[in-house]
């Protein structure tokens, strides 16, 4: 065999190898992650995307409290990792809607009586029939 074949071959190999390690580090920083925030009264997100609250850590058996209070058990590769408290999300995004009309609103003020009405033509007319009609 050529050995420029042979040094390459063990290159492709190394940087595979090299790849795959960095991968599994960063898969064991999200199970640790994960393994921090499940501790009674935290919110966590699962894999079919709910956002539930921690009751109690039990092995790999989470029960985990819907918002409704009722209570399910998961496996702990159902948890997709920590989130904040999905009423929390809710009242922020409420707030940023309520700036953004705001400014909506005192952007049409101030432009006042300024802004041309766009009126609207009684003769629409469709310019691919009128094409066929022809």
């Amino acid at each position: 065999m050529d050995p420029t074949f042979l040094i390459l071959l063990l290159a492709l190999v190394v940087l595979f190898w090299f790849m795959s390690r960095q991968g599994k580090k960063a898969q064991a920083k999200q199970r640790e992650r994960i393994s921090e925030s499940l501790v009674p009264g935290a919110w966590v997100q699962t894999i079919a995307r709910g956002y539930h609250q921690v009751v109690e850590v039990n092995g790999d058996v989470i029960t985990l409290s819907n918002p409704d209070g009722t209570e399910i058990l998961v496996h702990r590769t159902g948890i997709m990792g920590p989130t904040e408290s999905p009423y929390e999300l809710m009242a922020a995004n409420q707030e940023d809607e309520a700036e953004t009309e705001t400014s909506i609103e005192s952007l049409r003020d101030s432009a006042g009586d300024s802004t041309p009405a766009i009126e609207q033509a009684d003769d629409w007319s469709d310019p691919k029939r009128d094409n066929d009609e022809r």
